[in-house]
């Protein structure tokens, strides 16, 4: 794994856990997915919107945001990073958000 600074970090990834480290869904969580999901439906998203599991494979560069790349003749997807200009750039698509009690760290990954 790369050893990087602190502040070389992209604010949104810099304390998320590596995929190794996270706590996986339990039993635990039931009532929170449950209170999630009759939110959803009352807005009438439960095809919209959906929950994931926060988690890091890397260290993820300032400046840069996490893409998915899909390949739709073998089925596949990848997830890099990109620099952020990329986003206009190549008309990316936000995909996926993360909530924080700080707006400056919000999270989109792109496709």
């Amino acid at each position: 794994m790369e050893n990087m600074k602190d502040e070389d970090w992209a604010k949104p990834y810099k304390n998320l856990p590596y995929i190794d480290d996270v706590k996986e869904y339990s039993k635990e969580d039931e009532a929170l997915f449950k209170e999630i999901k009759e939110v959803l439906k009352k807005y009438n998203v439960l095809d919209k919107f959906g929950i994931t599991l926060l988690h890091t494979h890397f260290p993820v560069k300032k400046g840069e945001i996490m893409v998915e790349h899909y390949n739709p003749e073998d089925q596949s997807q990848l997830t890099k990073p990109h620099p952020k200009e990329d986003i206009e750039k190549l008309g990316l698509v936000p995909i996926s958000w993360r909530f924080t009690d700080n707006e400056d760290q919000k999270k989109e990954s792109h496709r």
